[in-house]
């Protein structure tokens, strides 16, 4: 019985290319991990009536928003250069943050939707008569935010998935590619050796070498005695008499 699995796509966005799709979806992450740093950053050096960037929060929670941050600016970078450099296992890499980020985001719409439930935040905002209809589109409005931040998060992953497969694929092409050209080099190299030893010329020349080999008196060139013979007869040298 087969296993299921996920088909990658051919393309981004209804015509472009998947590495064009996997360039900007990692451009808006990276954007996204700056601005986590710079609140962190802006916590950390200014005091909270002078904030440069209005962000609710404690300080640990701002610190560990700048930590992810930095992470994802390190990992974002990576696979953008994987993508330059047509390393897969770079992009790969950068698509699993992109997966733990993606956990977070919708479990943080999650938490929202149930936090804003209750409609206890426009109670003093609204009268008592339009409060059921306002606590109704407040939350419509919670849960299409989080349906669209989950489809926007998981359509980015699907994409540079898509463009890691693309990837794998064609390494695996290339290498096959590369034996192919090389056993075919190695079998016309055969022929040629096999057809020029057919040849006249070339056996002329085989015997001059034979000849130029040959003992001269009682010794022999370069050595005591020179086998041309392939293959040869026995594995140790025989000794020849003169």
């Amino acid at each position: 019985m087969g296993c299921l699995r996920l088909r990658p796509a051919l393309q981004c966005c209804c015509g472009c290319s998947l590495e064009f799709g996997t360039q900007a979806m990692l451009l808006v992450n990276l954007s996204r991990c700056i601005i986590f740093v710079l609140i962190g950053l802006d916590a950390v050096m200014h005091p909270d009536n002078g904030l440069a960037i209005q962000v609710a929060g404690s300080m640990g929670n701002k610190c560990a928003l700048t930590a992810s941050g930095v992470t994802g600016v390190t990992l974002t970078l990576l696979g953008l250069w994987g993508v330059h450099a047509k390393w897969e296992q770079a992009v790969r890499a950068s698509f699993y943050y992109l997966v733990l980020a993606c956990a977070i985001d919708v479990s943080i719409g999650v938490y929202e939707n149930l936090l804003h439930h209750s409609c206890l935040d426009i109670q003093n905002m609204v009268s008592y008569r339009s409060r059921p209809m306002m606590c109704g589109a407040e939350r419509l409005m919670w849960f299409f935010a989080l349906l669209a931040l989950t489809l926007a998060e998981v359509y980015q992953l699907y994409i540079v998935f898509s463009y890691c497969e693309e990837e794998a694929f064609s390494t695996q092409i290339n290498a096959f590619s590369m034996l192919s050209s090389a056993a075919e080099e190695k079998r016309l190299v055969g022929n040629s050796l096999h057809l020029s030893m057919s040849d006249p010329v070339t056996l002329a020349s085989h015997a001059k070498f034979q000849t130029f080999m040959a003992p001269v008196g009682n010794h022999t060139i370069y050595g005591t005695y020179h086998d041309v013979q392939y293959p040869p007869e026995s594995p140790h040298p025989r000794s020849r008499q003169f």
